[in-house]
């Protein structure tokens, strides 16, 4: 066979049906329309059911019972060209795959296809054909030459032209595996070119490319007309819109043929049904069909309820080798008058792909069609779906020949490009080139594309058009397709391994905690080298052999999966790193700043304070008077630019509120508001709002570290803050919990200029960097901003508030609203029981002495209002009762929400330790606290933010009430990877004039958590959004009401769900908290508003992501490094392994074995004080002493120091003394002049007026001393 595609296939003449004009095709003669009613070939049931004998009818609801349930059988008469297909394919393993692309692109006949017809075929403003992808041109061929709809569309114009029919004209048709929608696109531009008058009307279904639980491996990341059509596409009950299962096809056919609304007709069955899906193989392409084969199973299955009489369909399979194959051949020939199969030109001749077409459909048996369905959740390749008795002898005759045939086709030219591959001429690639512009131009020809209106397109959007044209390299909003694993073979074969590995492995502790993620915990130092000489934790062992090599070709025991892909690319530049992983500030502007905020501002800069007229001084002293101009010039540029939102926030904004003005969310069905079931964390492995390669590699990091020791200035401030956290009091010596200081680096990041760079500390620089811009009194401008505080927290620790523990020291006053959940309530009864204090007004009066005022401590229980079935409206009644009518004014300047209590862990493990101190208490006559153990997160990045889901649209819904408008807003979330989370956070930014995601420098990487920060607040916009959470709220306990009412309510659930033996356990009894009697969700709820309507504002948050997730790769690889190095250190100075390990838990911490025990010696073996050593040297441990310097040095260092303990504390004391002298002689000496008195500085003012200073702040200073 030539390189030619027109080439005519030999010994094609006797399958080629006249009225299908594409070359490479198979026409069926043998049909089985008559097994369904007649004939022994499926045997009748004996005695028929009355329902079949009543209708007179052969019954077989007796044998359909057979389907799925026979043994599969092979085809020996395809050995031969399989074979000879193989050997080609075994060439080609070898060989990277990016290579290999490059190659068949270089010699590919049909690369200026689509470029031409961009180029040739435009409409009046000069658009070319809407989505026009590969997909585009081979259905669009299929259209053309085949008579799939044409009969359809001439019926349709010979009614128009009799007017026989009144009503409208309608061409419906249903796309299934659709994104990125080339088939949909084709569609229409085909009826609008070949039938104008008649209504095109088109439904969709695909594997959703935002749903957290789908597999970067099967799911595409275009989106590009998903995103604009979202109100077109039908999803599943868990969202996935995963085919593959019954449920959700009998949902599918539910939503289409069924009236679901009373307002709202159904859409019907269709006149064209398709389904295009496929996924990537690239890992085993061998066996591709066998891999593809239950999907297109599962589509065939769906198309049967979904075509009406006399419809077409279309479905894309593989190579038609096995049983399986022959099966959905011999249903097709069972439902539709005509089967045949097709091969488009611009289906590359190299892959197996192929096209069924069924024409005619005749209808289908209910009792076949049900044992079709039921066959689907049972699909099994050792099955045959139809049994071999059914299918007569010349249908499977006629299969294989088919199979041949198109065996043979691709055989011959993967053949060919081997041998170009290995040699070819520069005139053959001449001859190419030309062939390139003929094939083009006779494709359009042959299928008469031609242009179609601009407003006769799918999504007839100018906006749409030009971004789709601006990046018509891709259909997705990350202006980039995913990132597919190159290489050769092997490779890819490696990193599925390693990639459906660490999902098992994820799946596996899920199951063996009971319902939840292992805990990864921060311990002392101490503890720490312990844990590590006693590990057995199995992931942490194969970790160590990563970076060693298999020996005699062998691959080794652990691949890290950041080694398949290309994300270190930004972190080349070690100093850009190392200040990114200190802080994290990304900030949204929708509004412009309004003349009386930009009055207020000014006011506040220009306020004659001599406190900070002298700090102002002193820190130009310190830097120079042209540097600091120079630094604040740079920074007024900023806050100009940055201060006035884009277009592209300005369109998503009005957008927005327009759709909230109008009340969309009302509407049902509504694209805004869907409530789905919750996700179970270990099922989630994309995100719309990062990375997902990033949160694969973060994911592998975190579940093959063991544990974690501190060695970073946020663990530091952990282990420092421990004991005051832990208690009921704040000590004066004391530093105060790390939530508090991270507080007050949220509430200076409020104060900062949006967009700006943030100047952070870098422990691990020696050179002091230049001085940032001079230090404000914080305190003043506090109790001057935010005279009243609201705090509303779900922790019940007198300690654990940091609002009123930090801003009352300072003089502002502040009301503490708790919404607890049930772990903290219990604890609560439990402290009771104890003889502990609940948390009330006195507690927190007695635990900051000479504070401000508290104007009052209420408790919200929110979750037993909607375990009650209380709407919103009740909880803003008991704002308005409890808070809002004890607070001055309209509210407050300032609202703290803070959802970070909710933690679910193993109530074993809890009630273990909780005994264990009890009996401590009781021997040692003193109570001991819990030794090693500092702080623990869970090890699924995204369990925590799917837990709190319901208490943080309670905890938004009471701040924007409690909140005084112009007044600022702290959220501390957990993440932001969920789309929940992210609408929740889109939909807050509305109601502030500038947001920002913030991650403070005192906030542990690895723990994920972060603020949202508003500034500003609205009335207008917030009271739109309050409406659209109140309807949240209650979608939410309409469907936790719906489901306790149900009968499989009933059953009890344990906390964080079930352990199941199956994988496929319903994720419906996943996160569940008990309240009284009654099971209440955590969440459930899916804002596709924010999907359809937020793209450009969604870039915000996945920026923000992104980075985060950067820094905590490179912390966590150093973390993992730094413990494998010492535990071979410590091996080392151990001696010989004598023995090994007996296993150990793997959630318990570091899965220690017994005390006294050394890993990797004799049960009675002790640990040595070397191995110790080493593993001390090689974490680099700190002693106290050290470590409280080095917080101190960092909290001076950020402006913090002063506002976090007093001056007498040892925080002060332990500074440096070189630092301390090296910053007198930089603050006391200023040309010849000493400044080391206030009374110095006041004279030097008043003796030097004429110093030349341009910059504004400078002169305002100068005005105001």
């Amino acid at each position: 066979m030539d390189g030619s595609p027109w080439g005519a296939p030999p010994g094609a003449t006797d399958c080629v049906a006249e009225d299908i004009e594409i070359e490479k095709q198979y026409a069926f003669s043998t049909s089985l329309l008559s097994l369904q009613l007649e004939g022994p070939i499926i045997p009748g049931s004996d005695p028929p059911c009355a329902h079949c004998k009543s209708k007179r009818i052969k019954c077989i609801c007796e044998s359909v019972q057979l389907v799925g349930n026979t043994p599969g059988y092979g085809a020996p008469e395809l050995e031969e060209v399989v074979q000879r297909l193989e050997e080609r394919r075994n060439f080609l393993s070898f060989i990277p795959i990016d290579e290999w692309k490059r190659h068949t692109a270089k010699t590919d006949v049909l690369k200026k296809v689509i470029p031409t017809i961009k180029q040739k075929v435009r409409d009046r403003e000069g658009h070319a054909p809407e989505l026009l992808i590969n997909s585009w041109t081979k259905f669009y061929e299929i259209l053309a030459k085949t008579p799939i709809v044409k009969p359809r569309l001439q019926h349709l114009l010979h009614q128009q032209q009799q007017q026989q029919q009144k009503q409208p004209r309608v061409f419906k048709s249903i796309h299934l595996c659709e994104c990125p929608g080339g088939f949909v696109a084709a569609t229409n531009h085909y009826v609008k070119t070949e039938a104008r008058g008649v209504f095109f009307s088109w439904r969709a279904a695909s594997l959703n490319p935002y749903f957290e639980g789908c597999s970067p491996l099967e799911v595409l990341d275009d989106d590009e007309l998903y995103r604009h059509s979202e109100r077109r596409w039908i999803s599943s009950p868990d969202g996935s819109g995963n085919i593959c299962k019954k449920e959700n096809i009998e949902f599918l056919w539910k939503q289409l043929t069924r009236q679901a609304h009373p307002s709202v007709p159904p859409f019907g069955l269709a006149d064209l049904v398709t389904a295009d899906g496929s996924f990537d193989v690239q890992h085993d392409p061998a066996k591709q069909e066998e891999l593809v084969v239950p999907l297109v199973y599962a589509e065939l299955v769906a198309i049967l309820g979904l075509v009406q009489l006399h419809g077409s369909a279309v479905i894309k399979a593989y190579s038609l080798h096995s049983h399986h194959s022959v099966s959905l051949l011999a249903i097709l020939s069972m439902c539709f008058e005509r089967v045949a199969v097709v091969k488009p030109l611009m289906s590359r001749s190299g892959n197996s792909e192929v096209y069924l077409l069924g024409l005619g459909f005749r209808g289908i048996r209910s009792p076949l069609l049900r044992a079709l369905s039921s066959a689907v959740d049972s699909f099994s390749l050792e099955k045959a779906i139809i049994p071999r008795e059914w299918i007569p002898d010349a249908f499977l005759a006629e299969c294989r020949k088919c199979a041949e045939f198109f065996t043979q086709l691709q055989a011959e030219h993967v053949e060919l490009s081997i041998e170009r591959y290995k040699s070819i001429t520069s005139h053959e690639l001449w001859q190419l080139s030309l062939q390139r512009e003929q094939t083009a131009a006779e494709f359009i020809e042959s299928n008469h594309i031609k242009p179609i209106r601009f407003e006769d397109r799918l999504v007839p959007d100018k906006d749409f058009v030009k971004e789709w044209e601006a990046n018509g390299y891709t259909n997705s909003t990350r202006k980039g397709s995913r990132e597919r694993v190159q290489g050769v073979l092997a490779d890819r074969i490696r990193f599925r391994e390693v990639y459906m590995q660490l999902q098992q492995q994820r799946e596996q502790k899920w199951q063996q905690h009971g319902g939840c993620s292992r805990a990864l915990c921060l311990l002392t130092s101490q503890a720490g080298i312990d844990a590590l000489l006693r590990c057995t934790y199995t992931p942490f062992e194969e970790a160590k052999t990563m970076s060693e090599d298999g020996g005699d070709g062998e691959l080794p025991g652990a691949i890290a999966i950041s080694e398949f892909y290309s994300i270190d690319g930004k972190e080349d530049n070690q100093e850009a790193a190392t200040q990114e992983a200190e802080a994290t500030a990304t900030w949204l502007c929708l509004y412009p700043e309004e003349p009386q905020q930009q009055q207020q501002q000014q006011q506040q800069q220009s306020a004659p304070d001599v406190a900070s007229f002298l700090t102002t001084f002193t820190a130009r002293a310190r830097q120079g008077w042209s540097e600091q101009q120079q630094q604040q010039q740079q920074q007024q540029q900023q806050h100009r630019a940055t201060w006035v939102p884009s277009a592209a926030a300005v369109a998503w904004r009005d957008e927005m509120l327009q759709g909230l003005q109008r009340g969309e969310y009302n509407a049902r069905p509504s694209c805004w508001l869907y409530p789905l079931r919750p996700l179970v964390p270990y099922t989630v492995q994309i995100s719309r709002f990062a990375d997902d390669r990033l949160m694969t590699v973060v994911g592998q990091l975190r579940h093959l570290l063991p544990f974690l020791v501190p060695i970073s200035i946020a663990d530091f401030l952990l282990l420092e803050g421990r004991p005051s956290a832990l208690g009921e009091k704040l000590g004066g010596q004391e530093l105060p919990p790390s939530s508090s200081i991270d507080l007050l680096f949220a509430l200076k990041q409020l104060e900062a200029t949006p967009g700006g760079p943030s100047v952070v500390f870098s422990p691990g620089s020696s050179r002091r960097g230049p001085a940032g811009p001079p230090e404000k009194d914080f305190p003043a401008i506090w109790r001057k901003k935010y005279p009243v505080c609201v705090e509303i927290s779900s922790w019940g620790a007198p300690l654990a508030l940091p609002l009123q523990l930090m801003l009352r020291r300072h003089g502002c006053s502040c009301f503490v609203v708790l919404n607890l959940p049930l772990q903290q309530q219990q604890q609560q009864q439990q402290q009771q029981e104890h003889r502990k204090q609940p948390v009330t007004r006195e507690v927190l009066e007695a635990a900051i002495p000479k504070a401000g005022p508290l104007l009052g401590v209420q408790e919200i229980d929110v979750l037993s209002a909607f375990a009650r079935g209380e709407t919103a409206d009740y909880i803003k009644r008991q704002v308005q009762e409890k808070v809002l009518s004890k607070l001055p004014g309209d509210g407050a300047s300032l609202v703290s929400l803070d959802i970070t209590g909710v933690q679910h862990w193993r109530r074993e493990e809890t009630a273990q330790m909780e005994e264990e101190e009890k009996n401590n208490f009781e021997k040692g006559g003193k109570k001991r606290r819990q030794r090693g153990l500092v702080v623990q997160v869970h090890e699924e990045i995204a369990q925590a933010e799917i837990e709190a889901g319901l208490l943080l649209l309670a905890q938004i819904f009471q701040g924007l009430l409690l909140l005084a408008p112009g007044g600022d807003l702290l959220l501390r979330v957990h993440s932001s990877y969920t789309r929940y989370t992210a609408s929740l956070l889109l939909l807050l930014s509305l109601c502030f004039g500038s947001s920002c995601l913030y991650r403070p420098p005192s906030v542990a990487c690895w723990s994920g958590e972060g603020f949202f920060l508003g500034r500003s607040k609205r009335k207008n916009e917030t009271g739109l959004v309050l409406q659209l959470l109140g309807t949240a709220w209650g979608l939410l306990a309409a469907k936790h009401k719906a489901e306790k009412a149900s009968p499989a309510h009933a059953k009890p659930h344990r906390l964080g769900g079930e352990p199941s033996s199956s994988s496929s356990s319903s994720s419906s009894n996943q996160f569940r908290f008990k309240v009284g009697a009654d099971f209440v969700d955590w969440g459930g709820l899916t804002a596709h508003w924010a999907l359809q309507q937020c793209i450009k504002a969604k870039l915000w948050i996945l920026s923000y992501n992104d980075s985060l997730l950067r820094q905590q790769k490179k912390e966590l690889t150093e973390r993992l490094e730094a413990l494998i190095a010492a535990s071979r250190a410590a091996a080392a100075a151990q001696g010989p392994r004598v023995g090994a390990p007996a296993g150990a838990p793997a959630g318990a911490p570091g899965g220690a074995p017994a005390p006294g025990k050394c890993p990797g010696s004799t049960s009675g073996a002790p640990l040595l004080p070397k191995a110790r050593a080493a593993a001390a040297a090689a974490l680099r441990c700190l002693s106290q002493q050290d470590r409280r310097k080095q917080v101190a040095v960092f909290l001076k260092s950020q402006g913090i120091l002063d506002l976090a303990v007093r001056k007498d504390s040892p925080y002060h004391q332990c500074l440096p003394s070189s630092e301390t002298k090296e910053e007198i002689n930089e603050i006391s000496e200023w040309g010849s002049i000493p400044l080391d008195s206030v009374d110095t500085l006041a004279l030097l003012a008043g003796a030097l007026p004429s110093l030349s200073v341009q910059a504004a702040a400078a002169e305002e200073i100068w005005m105001s001393a």
